[in-house]
Parts: C-alpha cells; structure tokens; sequence
C-alpha cells in the first residue's frame, strides 16, 4: 500500500474518533433528524476516503480535507466540552448550600485575630434558630489553644445586643443574619460597631423536604398575637397549619421542591422554576437574604412563560418558621428550598427548579451577551428612558434595584427585574449571544447554581432547536400594604412588612395556572 494511504488511513482515523466523542456530546442536545444528518455526512467522508485512497492525487486532497476537519472538529470538540464542565458547574447542585459563620466582637475589643478570643464567652444561635453553629464551634475549637464559654441565645437581636452591652465577648453568627438586622432601624451602623475576625464556610444541609401548602384562607386566618411588654410574637396556627413537614396542595396532588421520583417535569411540558438573586458577590451557594424573588411558570408546547414577582418584604410563612410569619426575604436566609417553599406555600404550586444568581453574577451574563435589550415604564436615573433600552449588565443591575426613584417602591423594582429577565429570554432565544458564548459560559459557571440536571438543560435546548419560534413572556407583579410588625428572623424588633393583597395573589394563581394548565 502506497505511503500516501497509510496518510489518509491515519487523518481518516483521527477524524472518526473525533466524530464519535462529538457525537456523545451533541446527542443529549440534538434534535433527531440533526443527529442523523451528522452520522450521514460522517459516512459520506468515509466512502470518500475509500475511494480516495485508489489514487495518489485523490489521496493527496482527502489528507488535506481531513486535516481541515480534524481542526474544525476539535475546536468544536474544546468548545463543546466547555458547555458541559459549565452546566456541570451550574446543574445537580443538591450538595447543600454554603453559610458563612463568622466570628465577632466588638471594634473596641483588643483581639485582633480569633486565636485571641482563648478564655472569651462566646455567643451563638441555638441549632434550632440557626444551622452551622456546631460546625462553626468545632472547626473554632480544632483552632484555638485553648478554651472558650460558649453561650446560647435564641434570637439574633438579643444576642448582638448582649454583645454591644458587653454580656459576651464574641458571637459565631451567620453573615446573613447580620445582614438582616443592618436593615433594620437602630442598627444601620451595625457593621462599624463590630470587627469579623474570620469567616468559616460550612455545609449547610439541602432541604429537600416536603412541605405543607396552606390554602389562601388558612393563610389568612393565621392571627399574630404581639406583646409590647415580651417583644415576642406568637402565632395562633391556622385550621389547615403543620409543622412544615408535608407539602399538599390545596388540589390534593402531593408534590416537592426538586427532583420526584416520576418524569421529568420538562419532559411533561410545564413547570414552574423559582428565580433567586442574592445579596451578594462571589459564591452563589452562599446563603443569603433573597433580594429578587420570581417565579416563572413555563410551558414549552405553547411557549410561554409567565413571571410571577413578590416583593421581598411579603409577610409570609415558610418552612423553617413553623406557622409564625416572616418577611420573604429572610428566607433566603435558611436556605434557597425555604425560600421556594415560602412561595410553593403562598401561591398553592408545585415548583419543580430553582435557579439562584447573585448580582455580580447577573452584571457579567448580561455583558457576556452583548448586553440585553429592556422596556422601562419610566425615563429615570439618567440612563433610562421610557421605552426599550440596550443595557449593559451595570445599567440592568442599576434598573433592576433602583426602588427609590418610584412611588411604587418594591412594587416597581419587581416589574423591572421581570423586565430585565423578559430581555434575558428574548436574547437566548436567538442566536446572537453565541458569539460570545465562551464569555458566557465562564460567567455562569461562577454566577449562578440549579437543580437543573445537566440531560434536562439537554432536552431545552434539545426542545429550542426542534422549534425556534419566539417565546410569548407575561408579568405580573403581587401587591401589599407596609406595616411594621415582628417576624419569625426578628422577634424582639417591629420591622417593615408586607402584607400580602390575596386579591392579587389569587390572580397570580389563576395566571400561573393558565400556563401550566392545573
């Protein structure tokens, strides 16, 4: 056999392995008949190469053919394998979520590093209140030279009090918690009183867990009992209350945050996923108040989607306050599944994905694709005007957390995040963003956390390729009324609340209903 064949044998040989690995990836995500028209002209090239190795010169331009295609398809082969390390990053993330505990004291105390705090009474949150403490006490203890006192509280506003009062000498406090009460009046400058000496990141536990669904009624019907002279709250439960331990809706169908043990809720056609934003930068895992709070009921037969947004301050409950009433926001707090069940719970529905994203995350996505295009009600702020707008990820950021410019408040800011996510499906549902795919893909990877599975990203792209028409996007925005009162987070200390309108929250049942057709 002539030289030359040994030379086409060998690119032709190359090029079929590449065939074959590119293949194990696109089949998850090509339609069908895409699949097959790959395996047809990779057949194709096969026959060619049998013909060519007949004759030197046929030989000479098949090796060149197949040098070309080797290039091609390993350029798509690395490209391809940067789209699924991403969704394996992003996707499955059931592993539990990270808190950050940190340890603090006051800014006029003398220790400088947590090795200082040997022989100091040390506050934390009962388990019970706040998950990590024990994590927290025994990575501290692996740590110190010695020993420390440690001292249980059962709410945060007593315990950083006794901290500023002197009654301790350092708290083991989750971040968030901290977060929360720096919202709160009289303590603004909470952050220059104190002084984090170190930050332990631990495990939090991932809650899948069933939850009760309270009907509107019984939600409303719940009584919150305030003493003045206690600072407490209790909560008389509602006919239909529980503990929290099991999700039934009101339609008698049983069903939970996550993955079931049935079909796929994509492969069904409609399903409901949960939009958290986070008040943070870096780790999207981290626990933390959830700012942006959407649900998105989708169908893809009809292909529409329906964005359901409540504000962060609605006075509800969720699974982890057992009946006693907390802002939304708090929730996030707890983790992102107690978020959702807050939600699942108020709106009587079953919601199957959540997707959590924190705000530098959201700024560089929308610069990886070239920026989106938004409608805004209203010219404000000196880079908005009335109408559709191209923003870069900074001005989407500005437009989606500005409430102050508005008499609506919170009520407004919902519409514009729903209006900035409209933007986001409009922008992926074309194939402009793909020019900067890797920039994309390098921003969600450490921008946002799913409990998507990788195969049912698959099948939505899978799903867009089979049939590229335009998606319809609805909004809908609940209302309340401001109010102060104690919460499930904060039971010493009145603070701003929502109180739900049920007029409009049973119109957002009726909408999410209307897509996903229970």
């Amino acid at each position: 056999m002539r030289k030359a064949n040994y030379i086409v044998w060998f690119f032709g040989f190359i090029e079929l392995i590449l065939a074959v690995l590119i293949g194990i990836q696109v089949y998850p995500m090509l339609p069908t008949q895409y699949f097959w028209i790959l395996v047809a002209v990779e057949l194709v090239f096969v026959v060619l190469v049998l013909i060519a190795v007949k004759k030197t010169w046929s030989s000479v331009l098949m090796s060149i053919l197949a040098v070309v295609l080797i290039v091609l398809m390993f350029v798509g082969y690395r490209a391809l394998d940067k789209v699924t390390d991403a969704l394996d990053k992003v996707t499955d993330s059931t592993s539990g979520e990270h808190i950050q505990m940190s340890v603090v004291v006051d800014t006029e105390d003398p220790a400088q590093t947590v090795e200082d705090i040997v022989g100091y009474r040390v506050a934390y949150l009962s388990e019970e209140v706040s998950e990590g403490a024990t994590a927290t006490m025994e990575k501290l203890n692996a740590q110190l030279d010695g020993e420390v006192e440690y001292v249980e509280y059962e709410d945060i506003v007593s315990m950083v009090d006794a901290l500023l009062a002197g009654e301790v000498d350092a708290l083991i406090i989750n971040e968030a918690y901290l977060a929360i009460l720096e919202e709160q009046e009289g303590y603004e400058d909470l952050f220059e009183k104190i002084r984090i000496l170190t930050t332990y990141e631990v495990e939090g536990t991932y809650h899948e867990v069933e939850i009760e669904i309270e009907t509107e009624t019984e939600i409303s019907t719940e009584i919150s009992t305030e003493t003045e002279s206690s600072g407490t709250t209790t909560s008389k439960p509602s006919s239909g209350g529980g503990s929290g331990a099991i999700w039934k809706p009101s339609s008698g169908k049983t069903g939970f945050l996550g993955k079931g043990d049935g079909p796929s809720a994509i492969e069904d056609g409609t399903f409901v996923v949960y939009i958290s934003g986070i008040d943070t930068r870096g780790n999207p895992s981290v626990r933390r108040n959830s700012d942006v709070n959407i649900l998105a009921a989708v169908n893809t037969n009809t292909r529409t989607v329906q964005l359901i947004n409540t504000p962060r301050d609605y006075y509800i409950t969720h699974p982890k306050s057992k009946g006693v009433k907390d802002k939304l926001t708090h929730a996030g707090c707890y983790s992102v599944e107690c978020s959702a069940g807050a939600l699942a719970n108020l709106y009587d529905v079953k919601i199957d994905y959540y997707v959590k994203v924190n705000f530098s995350g959201f700024v560089e996505i929308i610069d990886a694709m070239g920026g989106v295009d938004v409608y805004s009600d209203y010219e404000f702020g000196g880079f908005a005007k009335k109408g559709y707008n191209h923003f870069t990820g900074g001005q989407a950021l500005r437009f989606a957390r500005d409430r102050k410019s508005f008499a609506a408040g919170d009520n407004q800011r919902g519409k514009h995040q729903m209006a900035v996510i409209k933007g986001v499906i409009d922008k992926l549902a074309s194939p402009e963003w793909l020019t900067n795919y890797e920039e994309m893909l390098t921003a969600i990877s450490g921008s946002f956390v799913s409990n998507f599975s990788s195969q049912e990203v698959y099948s939505l792209i899978r799903d867009q390729l089979e049939n590229p028409s335009a998606w319809t996007v609805h909004t809908y925005a609940v209302t309340g009324t401001g109010a102060r009162d104690y919460t499930y987070s904060i039971k010493n200390l009145k603070v701003y609340v929502c109180v739900p309108n049920y007029d409009t929250v049973n119109t957002a049942k009726e909408k999410i209903r209307a897509v996903i057709g229970e």
